[in-house]
């Protein structure tokens, strides 16, 4: 059993003695469940540093989308496994000669625990409950969780550790099965959380890269589909990182197209997208183009892979703002000074 004097974040008054404690763990973010996140998500980075580094060490060729994949899956998951260990709380319930008390903790290091006390009197406890499983519950308060109210008090108490000898040592008087009393309620101010510095570099990354395909994402939504007839090529170049050494300048041949319109205007322009290393169409091959309506020369090569990562970094992004977003509705429970003392009755 946890030592008394580690419980409880603060001094016990003059006069007061501590008579029972118990320290609840949460079930919101369970050890075994963040360890299968965590090893679900190394296996998955695992998968992709392997494709990255066959991709640098053959002949140039660039990582396969299942790289890609798996590196965007294990991030995914490893943030999703750091998420629900911030998420993870649990709490202390003590009962001393004077005081009850209900000691919210959370996992997060530099957050110190929220401190509920409720004074000693006879009708202090306002309804209480046996479970199938035969573990008690004693309310004392009621506190408002959006619109609902939640009871709050000792919940889910094993039969050792059971308070009520130590109530009616103290003189209150516990509610029959069934019967309820007017119940106190917990009211908690509200303080505004803004978006730590992590935060908004992430979202920041996140959002400049989407914003470098943009032009991708227009095309392959909004652009009008035809088959173009390759002209030529446009030698080009640009960097390819490596995952081994150090970038290097690559060929690129974008090729010229020439495509009839909707309205019957014959254009000739060059794809945005071209081929890495050597051209894969000969010159008067036929292939499907995608362009701008209202600017036709802005065209590129149809295929799938246009809007893969882009929908990738989209799909991160969502799922980080959601997370915030539930960060935030947790934590507007919770208050951010060095330790929330709320007193009741």
């Amino acid at each position: 059993m946890t030592p008394l004097s580690n419980l409880l974040p603060f001094e016990l008054s003059r006069h007061e003695k501590l008579l029972w404690s118990y320290a609840a763990t949460s079930s919101s973010a369970t050890h075994v469940k963040r360890k299968s996140l965590w090893v679900l998500a190394g296996v998955l980075l695992l998968l992709a540093l392997a494709g990255y580094v066959a991709a640098a060490c053959s002949s140039g060729d660039d990582p396969s989308y299942l790289a890609h994949l798996c590196l965007a899956l294990g991030i995914i998951l490893a943030l999703t496994a750091r998420q629900e260990y911030s998420r993870g709380r649990y709490e202390t319930y003590a009962l001393s000669n004077r005081r009850a008390f209900i000691i919210e903790h959370s996992a997060r290091r530099k957050q110190e625990p929220v401190v509920l006390t409720f004074t000693v009197r006879p009708k202090m406890v306002y309804r209480t409950l046996r479970r199938n499983n035969g573990h008690m519950d004693y309310y004392l308060a009621e506190e408002y969780m959006g619109n609902d109210c939640m009871p709050r008090g000792f919940i889910d108490l094993p039969p050792e550790q059971d308070p009520g000898p130590v109530f009616e040592q103290l003189g209150v008087s516990l509610p029959a099965e069934g019967e309820k009393r007017e119940a106190s309620v917990i009211q908690r101010t509200k303080e505004a959380h803004s978006l730590s510095w992590r935060s908004i570099l992430t979202i920041g990354v996140l959002v400049v890269g989407i914003s470098f395909y943009l032009n991708d994402i227009y095309l392959y939504l909004a652009g009008q589909e035809t088959t173009a007839t390759i002209v030529s090529y446009e030698q080009g170049s640009r960097y390819r990182k490596r995952l081994i050494g150090c970038s290097r300048r690559i060929k690129v041949f974008y090729p010229v197209v020439s495509f009839t319109t909707a309205d019957g205007q014959v254009c000739s322009a060059v794809s945005q997208n071209g081929y890495d290393k050597s051209p894969e169409h000969e010159p008067g091959t036929r292939i499907p183009l995608l362009y701008d309506p209202a600017k036709p020369e802005n065209v590129t090569i149809k295929d799938d892979s246009l809007i893969f990562i882009p929908a990738l970094m989209a799909l991160v992004l969502a799922w980080y703002v959601r997370s915030l977003r539930r960060d935030w509705r947790s934590r507007k429970k919770e208050h951010e000074s060095s330790r929330m003392l709320i007193k009741v009755n």
